[in-house]
């Protein structure tokens, strides 16, 4: 593990929001759109291996009807 909660935390709402508005200057409407950060909450791999840490520095975009 690397930094801090709060500031990995930081880092992940970041990246959503830089998701966000990559999306939006693709032409997605920015009002159906909701940035969230999770931080070490929702990790994937094991954030004590470079490996593990690069798996984790990822966004996931979901679809809801």
């Amino acid at each position: 593990m690397r930094g801090g909660e709060e500031y990995n935390l930081r880092l992940s709402d970041k990246r959503a929001k830089a998701v966000l508005e990559y999306l939006v200057k693709k032409g997605l409407n920015p009002d159906k759109l909701t940035p969230i950060g999770y931080g070490y909450t929702k990790a994937v791999g094991d954030n004590k291996m470079t490996e593990g840490r690069a798996r984790n520095r990822r966004s996931q975009v979901r679809f809801i009807r």
